[in-house]
């Protein structure tokens, strides 16, 4: 194990630098999404108590 990529086969410049240029938007999208799914999941998890609790 090296952790030398190589080269792009595409664009040609390092593996690493390409990943480097698009990480941070991958993971500002991950969060984003991890984000709106929790808040999505807590918004259900609220109706469902409200609508099905025994009264």
């Amino acid at each position: 194990m090296q952790g030398d990529l190589g080269t792009s086969l595409y664009s040609k410049p390092p593996v690493v630098k390409e990943l480097s240029t698009r990480f941070p938007n991958t993971l500002k999208l991950a969060l984003v999404s991890h984000a709106l799914a929790v808040v999505l999941g807590i918004g259900a998890l609220l109706m469902a108590v409200i609508v099905f609790s025994p009264r």
